[in-house]
């Protein structure tokens, strides 16, 4: 079997799939359009599937080889964002959210992955299991599925990304990392109390924005003075919410925002500090706080073996759009949860396309997929299904 020669020849139904599923965009768990459609091309392949898989939308799609084997479980993320899309693209979604991060891309490669391996169940060996997860901007849909029992007798996993994950802007490359491949994706929320006051009289008002701006401030210093700087760490304050006119001093702003790191230590200590720092901050200029951490994926740790055997089969196919990184990303993955339980690997593919001639990050409204590009990831899936389920 040729391979390559064979995912090329459905790459037409791959990149329709796609643009129907970009065109019907939904977010969170709520993603019963898109769940519909992914049933309904699952059962044109032939493929038997479960839904209801920890939550209404979640879906487990079943193929077993002729022959005895490993189990391999394939996962694909469905949802996407709250962002209204401005590519212009004659397939841009129009009902609000938008396909921003590539999960679009996503489904119809691992639809692609499974309509080789039906087509090929007489060389396959085993069963591989495919995971169709809802959630996964959340951080949460991927443990409802594992509780649901979609990993049980899973011998590995793999998953993977597209988009502009990598500072590498070679499109077509694929991206592979033997151990700590994403960060945490955890998230905090500081309240600050103060007490308003008309704008003309600061010195009646306990003045919540400047408190808070403040905080976002001296969080920082935390970074730069506590934690060391050959420890990757990250602390953004992302949504800054206050006031209701131009002219009155509000009594409350709140600060929202994430932190990311690889060390579980790391982890602890910052969780601690944030709501020191903001306390003392506040202390001091005479306001207090509320402050919750929300504790979210862990690091996606990749399994050394799993990884070196998927890179192998990606090599021999191609041979110079294969990279092994030498560090992680700050991007946080709930992947994560699947390698903690089942050795697996997570790789990504530089595949993005120019908008007015701007290459657009992941999460942006004019974020653009190059298609030409995604038959690598079903290729290297589908030899290496073949070779180790």
């Amino acid at each position: 079997m040729d391979i390559i020669k064979e995912t090329q020849k459905i790459m037409p139904q791959v990149i329709e799939w796609r643009h129907t599923l970009h065109q019907i965009p939904e977010v969170g768990f709520e993603l019963h359009q898109t769940a519909d459609y992914v049933k309904n091309v699952l059962s044109e392949l032939g493929i038997a599937y479960k839904d209801n898989q920890g939550c209404a939308c979640g879906i487990l799609g079943l193929i077993k080889g002729e022959k005895p084997g490993k189990t391999l479980a394939i996962r694909s993320d469905m949802d996407a964002l709250a962002i209204v899309e401005e590519t212009g693209l004659p397939f841009a979604s129009k009902n609000g959210n938008m396909h921003a991060c590539g999960h679009d891309a996503h489904m119809s490669i691992l639809l692609g992955i499974a309509k080789l391996l039906m087509e090929n169940r007489d060389k396959l060996c085993g069963e591989v299991r495919l995971i169709f997860q809802p959630a996964e901007e959340l951080g949460t849909g991927s443990e409802k599925m594992i509780a649901a029992g979609v990993l049980d007798g899973v011998d590995e996993i793999i998953g993977f990304h597209v988009g502009a994950l990598c500072d590498d802007p070679r499109n077509g490359v694929l991206f592979f990392h033997k151990s700590a491949l994403m960060a945490t994706m955890d998230r905090f929320k500081i309240t600050v109390k103060g007490k308003g006051a008309h704008g003309s009289a600061p010195e009646r008002s306990i003045d919540p924005i400047m408190v808070a701006s403040e905080i976002v401030c001296a969080l920082q210093n935390i970074i730069s003075r506590e934690v060391s700087p050959t420890e990757p760490c990250v602390i953004s304050v992302c949504k800054f919410t206050s006031g209701t006119a131009f002219n009155i001093i509000p009594d409350t702003a709140e600060l929202e925002g994430t932190t990311r790191v690889f060390d579980e230590g790391v982890r602890e200590y910052i969780e601690k500090r944030i709501g020191e720092v903001a306390e003392n901050v506040a202390l001091g200029l005479r306001a207090t706080i509320s402050y919750e951490y929300l504790r979210q994926p862990p690091p996606l740790i990749n399994d050394s073996l799993v990884t070196e055997k998927v890179y192998n089969c990606a090599k021999q196919l191609y041979p110079n759009d294969v990279e092994m990184m030498s560090k992680g990303i700050m991007t946080g993955e709930d992947f994560a949860y699947y390698v903690k339980d089942v050795p697996g690997t997570y790789f990504l593919l530089q595949n993005v396309m120019p908008i007015d001639g701007v290459k657009y990050s992941n999460h942006n409204c004019k974020f653009a997929l190059d298609e030409s590009v995604m038959d690598k990831i079903i290729a290297t899936s589908v030899a290496y299904a073949l070779q180790e389920a």
